[in-house]
């Protein structure tokens, strides 16, 4: 029954009204008739034992699931924001779930603050009722490294820049992948640099770190300022 293979449904009514014999002709299961109930009772009896099967709950566990939906219907009118931070935190490890809530907030007119690697914890947090995007959410970014990033911060302070951050997370060998979906994702906008500048840049930034190339590093600081320059001069043209 709780299969809810209907196909096994309707051959076991046939055992529960009329009951089994063997091939002998033995009653191995008497059935409904054989013990004193009518046919059209005990197809009542069998049709109210399949639909109770369809979905149902004994009295308890309704009871709990009613005090479950009390209890979230109050924090979503008078704590929306913290509800939905939880939820979406519920669902760090799911990238197929995260868009659906996002949309929910979006529909309870909750401001999704985008991730900022200088405001964003690894979870999403609120912050004036607000929603700020977790680090930890970001396609090829997982907890360890966002962890890292946020002790990082709060021992040493915000990060001044993207040289800045590359330079102090080199000692914890942050992959290029991760640092590319930091890049994508708009965590290093506030530092007024386009997306595309930074990815065409940082592999070679993180290269000349790692080798310790100072003169590497101011060159590769000025590259920047070269692309966005071409940029701005292609579109007076």
């Amino acid at each position: 029954m709780g299969k809810k293979k209907l196909d096994v449904m309707e051959k076991e009514r046939e055992v529960f009204i009329h009951g089994q014999v063997d091939e002998k002709g033995n009653i191995i299961i008497p059935g409904c008739i054989r013990n004193g109930i009518d046919e059209k009772s005990a197809n009542k009896i069998f049709d109210e034992m399949a639909e109770f099967a369809k979905y149902a709950f004994n009295k308890s566990h309704a009871a709990c699931y009613s005090v479950v939906a009390y209890r979230t219907a109050y924090l979503k009118t008078y704590y929306k924001e913290e509800l939905m931070a939880a939820t979406l935190n519920s669902f760090l490890g799911n990238l197929d779930k995260i868009p659906v809530y996002i949309e929910e907030c979006r529909n309870l007119n909750i401001e999704i603050l985008g991730p900022n690697i200088n405001e964003s914890d690894n979870k999403f947090i609120v912050k004036d009722n607000k929603i700020r995007f977790g680090l930890a959410s970001i396609k090829n970014v997982g907890n360890t490294v966002t962890a890292d990033i946020v002790k990082e911060r709060s021992e040493n302070g915000k990060f001044s820049n993207f040289i800045d951050f590359c330079e102090r997370m080199t000692k914890i060998n942050i992959n290029k992948k991760c640092i590319e979906s930091l890049i994508k994702a708009g965590s290093f906008d506030e530092f007024g640099k386009t997306r595309s500048t930074l990815l065409a840049s940082f592999e070679n930034i993180i290269d000349s770190l790692t080798s310790n190339s100072k003169n590497k590093i101011e060159n590769q600081v000025s590259m920047f300022d070269f692309i966005e320059e071409r940029r701005g001069s292609k579109s007076k043209l």
